[in-house]
């Protein structure tokens, strides 16, 4: 018990050279923590909210951009790059190639949901519609909401005379993209054709 006390009263002394300290030790100065990075999806996320409730098209138009140039971000210099060069020689019409480029990214990336769209995209507009449903199911896995593979799917099943669902399918993008241009037009054509009243 001696001994013990003996540590106590030692321990309260100050160490031979250093300063006496008068009162109690000053605090360190606490910041408040930092604000968490908001993730890609989070960020995704909020975006999809609001797509979905606003009534202005314009303001549509804006969120809808800000959607896909999240979307277009793989993580991936690499991927990111060979989608740019895909788009770049598609654009010069050399389907051929940029088809080769797009298979080399979801091999690289297959978790991209954007990856998958855009080879959907470059199937659909050569007639591969086949291999562009194939492509957009990947993309409807990875991502339900994504609006430009929901409404490949529909054109691919109204060109393909399958009306009814593809019907189907725009009524379910109108709930993920209410204002997207010329969407309501097409559900109350396919509407009158398959049901034979508008909505």
């Amino acid at each position: 018990m001696r001994v013990l006390s003996a540590l106590l009263i030692a321990a309260t002394l100050p160490m031979p050279g250093a300063p006496a300290v008068a009162g109690p030790l000053p605090q360190a100065e606490t910041r408040p923590a930092a604000k968490p990075r908001e993730t890609k999806q989070q960020r995704l996320n909020q975006l999809y909210d609001r797509l979905a409730v606003t009534r202005d098209a314009h303001e549509g138009v804006m969120i809808a951009s800000r959607i896909q140039a999240l979307q277009l971000r793989s993580g991936s210099a690499t991927a990111d790059l060979l989608v740019t060069r895909a788009l770049s020689v598609a654009s010069a019409q050399q389907p051929a190639l940029a088809l080769k480029l797009l298979d080399q990214v979801v091999v690289l990336d297959p978790d991209w949901a954007e990856g998958w769209n855009q080879r959907a995209t470059l199937r659909f507009l050569n007639f591969d519609d086949s291999g562009s449903m194939r492509d957009i199911a990947r993309v409807l896995k990875l991502e339900p909401r994504h609006f430009g593979a929901l409404n490949g799917m529909a054109q691919i099943l109204h060109r393909n005379g399958m009306d009814k669902d593809a019907l189907t399918i725009y009524r379910h993008l109108l709930k993920i993209y209410p204002t997207m241009n010329g969407l309501k037009k097409a559900v109350d054509d396919l509407t009158l054709k398959v049901e034979g009243r508008p909505i």
